[in-house]
C-alpha cells in the first residue's frame, strides 16, 4: 500500500506493517492507524526526539498532576487490588514512571518492597516525600539507560500510563523483560484507542495529547508487542474513567462502565503477563 504521506513513517512502529492509513471518520488530527495492529501514531514519529520534555520542567501537566495527587486515593487502592489480583505474593516491585509516588505508597502499606523511577525532578520529588524510608525513587529517565541504575532483578515491573509517551516501545519492553526472572509480572496500562469514549469525544478526548501521547495502543496491539518479546498473557481488560474520576462514582455510572469494561470499551486498557521461560 502506498504510504499516506510523503512524510510519515514507512512502517507501524510496532508491528512493522506497512499496511498503515490517514484519514476515516473515526481518524485522530495528526495520526495514522496501523491496519495490521491497530496501533495509532503520530504521521511525524520519525522527527521526534524528547517526546516527554514536557515533564523535565514545571509544566501544567506536571502541576496537574501534583494538584491532583490528593484526589487519586481511591484510584490507588484500586490499582493496588488489581495488581493483587493477578500476584499472589508480596515481594519486590519496581514502577516505572512513578510520579508523585501514590501507588508505590499504597503498595508499601501493604508490605511489598517497593522501588520508583521518575525522571521528573518536580514528581520524584513529591514521591520520595511520600515514600520516605519505605523506599527508593530512582531520579532517572529509563530509556536512557534501560534500569541499569537499579541494583537486582524484580519480581514484579509495573507501567502505569507509560507506553503512550514512547517512541520505542518494542525497546522498553525488552529493557524491562531484562529486569525480571524467569516467570516475573509486567503490569502495564495506557489509554485504550478503540474505547468508546474516544470514538464520541473525538479529538477532545483527554488521552489525545499529540505532544504528550505519540503513540496509541487497542488490545491487539499490546497482545502483538508483548508476544513478540516472550510474555505469556495472563489478564488484559479495560477500566472505565480516570484517575481522578474514582472518586464519587454514583451507582448509576458504575453499573455503566462495568457493562461497558465488560464490552472492552473502557477508556484504558490494563493487562498482567508473565515472562516465558527461555
Amino acid at each position: 500500500m502506498a504510504r499516506p504521506d510523503p512524510t510519515a513513517p514507512d512502517s507501524c512502529p510496532v508491528c512493522e506493517s506497512r499496511e498503515i492509513r490517514a484519514g476515516g471518520i473515526f481518524s485522530l488530527p495528526g495520526f495514522i492507524r496501523c491496519r495490521n495492529c491497530g496501533l495509532h501514531y503520530r504521521k511525524d514519529l520519525d522527527s521526534i526526539l524528547q517526546p516527554n520534555q514536557v515533564y523535565e520542567s514545571d509544566s501544567s501537566s506536571v502541576q496537574r498532576l501534583i494538584e491532583e495527587e490528593p484526589l487519586r486515593k481511591s484510584y490507588y487502592r484500586s490499582q493496588a487490588d488489581r495488581i493483587e489480583s493477578v500476584v499472589d505474593f508480596r515481594g519486590c516491585l519496581l514502577e516505572i514512571g512513578c510520579g508523585c509516588g501514590g501507588l508505590l505508597a499504597e503498595l508499601a502499606s501493604r508490605g511489598w518492597s517497593v522501588e520508583g523511577i521518575e525522571p521528573s525532578p518536580f514528581l520524584s520529588a513529591v514521591a520520595e516525600k511520600q515514600i520516605g524510608n519505605r523506599g527508593i525513587i530512582h531520579k532517572k529517565d529509563f530509556m536512557e539507560d534501560g534500569g541499569s541504575h537499579c541494583s537486582r532483578t524484580y519480581q514484579v515491573v509495573i507501567a502505569i500510563d507509560v507506553l503512550e509517551h514512547l517512541v520505542a516501545p518494542q525497546v522498553f519492553i525488552q529493557q524491562v523483560s531484562g529486569m525480571l526472572p524467569r516467570d516475573g509480572i509486567l503490569i502495564l496500562q495506557t489509554p485504550n484507542v478503540k474505547s468508546l469514549r474516544r470514538f464520541i469525544q473525538g479529538a477532545g478526548w483527554e488521552q489525545y495529547r499529540p505532544d504528550e501521547h505519540p503513540l496509541l495502543y487497542s488490545s491487539k496491539t499490546l497482545r502483538h508487542i508483548l508476544t513478540r518479546a516472550g510474555f505469556i498473557m495472563l489478564h488484559m481488560k479495560t477500566i472505565s474513567g480516570t484517575a481522578v474520576e474514582s472518586n464519587g462514582r454514583s451507582r448509576w455510572l458504575r453499573g455503566v462502565q462495568k457493562v461497558l469494561n465488560s464490552l472492552h470499551g473502557g477508556n484504558t486498557l490494563w493487562v498482567a503477563c508473565r515472562k516465558a521461560a527461555i
